[in-house]
């Protein structure tokens, strides 16, 4: 299982958002370059960076911010928000992003967005954000009327392999992750799962290894000191 530090960018400060609230975020680092130097220090070599400001808005706010990141730490980066176009994805590419996650675009246009599948394959990662079960879009802000299994189940059908799912009533509560939705996602699909929202605990990401998740996400809990990285990377070796 990879393990993913979260960064989130929002008015270029490393911050955790509760619920995807842009009213309720706490600042952990005044510069995010120091939160990647750490995450690297700490043993990563991946990490999970998200334009907040971007996810609202469909523009690139910290893409001089992902590039010195990615030049300066060498780490493995998989990047969300605001992803609305091809040009962006060949953009983030260019750059040396790793993974792109793709949420609303997915549910907006589906024939660019299988248009990018089709271009770069694995390298998408699509985002589910589910509220009460069902898909949420423009960072979490507008609600839809699919529910978060028919849309994966049509992203399989596209060739999607990669998911990102995210109960966003867990997101930065630390009150422990969906494990009913990973194990109904393993049932229903055989996408690679990653998770996200509400991690407390080294006995939640036992539970997400349990259930052999692909990757899983960890903010807050971090930035909190819930636990170490070393800790996790000992938990799931």
């Amino acid at each position: 299982m990879i393990i993913y530090p979260a960064i989130d960018l929002l008015d270029g400060k490393c911050v955790r958002l509760q619920k995807g609230d842009f009213k309720k975020s706490t600042t952990y680092y005044e510069d995010p370059l120091d939160a990647a130097r750490f995450w690297k220090k700490s043993g990563s070599d991946y990490l999970h960076i998200v334009d907040l400001n971007g996810s609202k808005d469909g523009i690139f706010y910290h893409l001089d911010l992902v590039k010195s990141i990615i030049e300066e730490t060498g780490l493995s980066i998989q990047f969300g928000g605001g992803i609305r176009s091809k040009e962006q994805v060949d953009q983030l590419i260019q750059i040396g992003v790793d993974r792109l996650v793709i949420g609303s675009l997915a549910v907006k246009n589906v024939d660019l967005f299988q248009r990018i599948l089709e271009d770069y394959g694995d390298k998408i990662v699509c985002a589910i954000d589910a509220k009460n079960g069902y898909v949420a879009t423009d960072g979490w802000t507008s609600a839809s009327q699919l529910s978060y299994i028919d849309f994966a189940k049509a992203l399989e059908r596209m060739g999607c392999t990669q998911v990102l799912y995210t109960d966003i009533e867990r997101d930065g509560m630390l009150t422990g992750p969906d494990l009913k939705g990973y194990e109904h996602l393993k049932k229903e699909t055989s996408l690679n799962i990653v998770a996200s929202g509400g991690i407390a605990t080294l006995e939640d990401v036992n539970q997400l290894k349990s259930l052999d998740v692909y990757a899983t996400i960890i903010g807050k809990a971090f930035y909190e000191k819930r636990f170490s990285l070393e800790q996790v990377l000992t938990l799931i070796q």
